[in-house]
């Protein structure tokens, strides 16, 4: 097999960019700005633009970290990656007859219940987490249908993969994992 490499297929849901302008444009503006009215009594322009100007910055910095994720097949090995973590993982140590689709609303016991090292916004995760039954993941997720690759180590991936998307259609044919799950 040649190796594929895929763009992540599924972009983070709408309500992961909505979270993410509250908490690193909307808030800050208005926290900033309501202290310093409390404390002065006046409306202070500058400070207030510049907290706009870094709410501006830190939110497309946000868009970037979003924006900025794949997914790479080889021969050899999986690999994973976000704006700021990332996982590969040899194809041999993955257990593809345990491998399915899987929806947040019906296996709840694979889904996060502590984040370790990442970030995790409604619509959105990416990077370690302890899942509910247990399980240390690596996840990149946005929204369903999620793909479960349990690893030799114990720990497993937890993946958005579109069921359309070149990636999933090769996995599906080498190792018979079902779009519906099994």
């Amino acid at each position: 097999m040649n190796e594929i490499t895929v763009a992540f297929a599924v972009v983070p849901a709408p309500r992961a960019f909505i979270w993410a302008f509250l908490l690193l444009g909307a808030l800050p503006i208005l926290l900033t700005s309501g202290a310093v009215y409390a404390l002065t009594k006046t409306i202070a322009p500058g400070i207030t633009a510049m907290v706009v100007i870094l709410g501006v910055a830190m939110f497309s910095a946000s868009l970037f970290v979003f924006l900025s994720n794949d997914i790479s097949l080889t021969d050899q090995s999986l690999k994973v990656k976000s704006a700021f973590f990332g996982r590969t993982v040899d194809r041999s140590e993955i257990i593809w007859a345990d491998a399915r689709m899987i929806n947040s609303s019906t296996d709840s016991e694979l889904l996060p219940k502590v984040r370790t090292s990442g970030i995790g916004l409604p619509g959105y995760a990416a990077g370690w987490f302890v899942l509910r039954n247990g399980t240390r993941a690596f996840m990149l997720t946005t929204e369903d249908p999620l793909l479960y690759l349990p690893v030799a180590d114990g720990s497993a991936l937890v993946l958005s993969v579109d069921t359309s998307s070149t990636l999933f259609q090769t996995l599906q044919r080498e190792y018979q994992i079902e779009a519906n799950g099994r």
